[in-house]
């Protein structure tokens, strides 16, 4: 129930970044991210500051959002591009619908061997 209702506000505040900022700002303090995934953002945006623009794969992307530490920062970071790959066809289905159809990505729905 809470994934839907964040997703669909992520949804209608897309267009608007002052309001979609102050959402997660609220979001996050009444559902805090843990902090192990806390930890791997904040490694990740170490290693990578200073970059204009950053290009990733992300293997096992299961819907975007439900334990992946990078979905904020690929949400919040317009300049990150890359490759989301899913191979179960219902988590594939969310992840799109989660991040939207958007140039910056592409989705891929294989397995990988």
């Amino acid at each position: 129930m809470r994934d839907r209702l964040k997703r669909a506000v992520l949804k209608r505040l897309k267009n608007h970044p002052a309001l979609l900022g102050v959402f997660r700002r609220i979001y996050r303090t009444l559902f805090p991210v843990p902090a192990p995934a806390l930890e791997v953002q904040q490694h990740i945006l170490k290693i990578l500051s200073g970059k204009t623009s950053v290009f990733f794969v992300q293997v096992g992307s299961n819907d975007g959002i439900h334990g992946d530490p990078l979905h904020d920062i690929i949400a919040t970071n317009k300049n990150w591009i890359g490759i989301f790959i899913e191979p179960v066809g219902f988590l594939f289905e969310r992840l799109v619908r989660n991040y939207g159809i958007s140039k910056r990505f592409i989705f891929e729905n294989k397995a990988i061997a």
